[in-house]
């Protein structure tokens, strides 16, 4: 019998701090945005070994809106493990439903249904949004609707589909973490390219794996395909079915080594986790003129590090926290999310509790007297226990 542990990604972990320096760190080369505002690529980067204690907005953004989400009987979320946004809506899922919410947070609809009829899905490993299409990947199907609700079809795979994304046109690239292949399928799922992205797979590893829902190999980009199998400092570009660098980083020894792989551990999954928690993975993010590098443990989960690569300035800082402080509005810590986020804004969200608890220790300190903290703190104040989560938007300067 396959053996899965998941690691929801939802908890709040322990924050971990630590002060270093403040210097910027250089990168050799160039910058790397041309003329036409694309980045270019290979970039090597090498990540600074000490860093400052808090990533506060406003070091790489001016915009921050949070979104209170809409709270009744169809629309209560269970909680956030995908989020995926448009000009005008905003589709959410929590593993057993997909909603659809403006951006002022109204609820809209409920996409489709949980069940194991025709036009029905199961749990939800992952959702991806094109154009008035929503792609959800449930068992070893992907079931597609519009976003009135209309039932398009599904298509049943080879392989369980849960680390797939889209390209630019409309295309599905689907990686099998079983046999290392990427598979790009037409948005008609006609099988139309495959790519070897990682060789020498281990036959037991289709037994024996560890499922992380903010680990979706494929990596945030605004015009290119980046992929990562998490064993490498090096993240490629696929675009196009075609292998190339599009970053190097410098774990060197935070790797996980090949002899260490869950699939070597025949199930114990404490054995493994406590082997492996001195490693580290990072996903990457291309958003505006940065791209962000989240590094957490292979045994825990736990995010440790997050890096902010300046594409215009070629510099790289540090932050030893696995949050961000929002120090434009609210004044208080927001836990990052590696899976959230758009290729324009980094996304996350925050418990409706959480908030409530951020807002009763703003009480005890120092009141604050802008005129923008307090009419955010008015809204905020209208949350209760029981609502959904607030979804919070921050968009990078430009």
């Amino acid at each position: 019998m396959k053996q899965n542990l998941f690691l929801l990604t939802y908890l709040a972990f322990p924050i971990l701090c630590c002060c270093g320096s403040k210097k910027e760190h250089q990168n050799k080369g160039i910058a790397a945005i041309n003329a036409k505002n694309e980045v270019q690529t290979p970039i090597q980067i090498n990540l600074p070994k000490k860093g400052k204690r808090d990533l506060n907005v406003s070091f790489f953004a001016d915009t921050i809106v949070y979104i209170p989400l809409e709270t009744n009987e169809n629309s209560f979320l269970r909680r956030v493990t995908n989020v995926r946004m448009n000009d005008s809506i905003i589709v959410i899922s929590d593993m057993r439903r997909i909603l659809l919410f403006r951006h002022d947070g109204t609820f809209v609809r409920q996409i489709g249904h949980r069940g194991n009829g025709p036009k029905e899905y199961g749990t939800i490993a992952n959702c991806q949004l094109y154009k008035d299409t929503i792609y959800v990947a449930h068992k070893r199907s992907i079931t597609k609707y519009t976003l009135d609700g209309q039932f398009q079809g599904t298509k049943k795979l080879p392989h369980p589909p849960g680390f797939f994304t889209l390209t630019s046109d409309g295309a599905i690239a689907l990686y099998s973490e079983h046999d290392g292949k990427v598979y790009f399928y037409d948005p008609t799922f006609n099988l139309k390219e495959t790519l070897v992205v990682e060789n020498s797979v281990f036959s037991d590893r289709s037994k024996f794996e560890i499922v992380d829902p903010a680990d979706l190999f494929f990596q945030i980009s605004r015009d290119k395909l980046l992929f990562t199998n998490y064993k490498s400092d090096t993240i490629w570009d696929i675009s196009g079915a075609k292998k190339k660098v599009a970053y190097i980083l410098d774990l060197k020894d935070k790797l996980l080594p090949w002899d260490k792989q869950v699939e070597y551990f025949k199930g114990d999954f404490k054995y493994f986790q406590k082997a492996a928690e001195p490693y580290q993975k990072v996903n990457l993010k291309e958003i505006s003129d940065y791209l962000f590098i989240l590094q957490k443990s292979w045994g825990t989960g736990k995010l440790n590090t997050i890096y902010v690569h300046n594409l215009v300035k070629n510099t790289t800082d540090a932050f030893n926290s696995d949050y961000i402080y929002d120090d434009l509005i609210g004044n208080i810590k927001l836990q990052a999310r590696p899976s959230f986020s758009t290729d324009e804004a980094f996304i996350t969200a925050i418990k409706a509790t959480e908030l409530i608890e951020s807002l009763e220790g703003l009480n005890s300190k120092e009141p604050i007297n802008d005129a923008k903290h307090l009419s955010w703190r008015v809204r905020m104040s209208k949350v209760k226990y029981d609502d959904n989560p607030v979804l919070v938007v921050i968009k990078p300067k430009k």
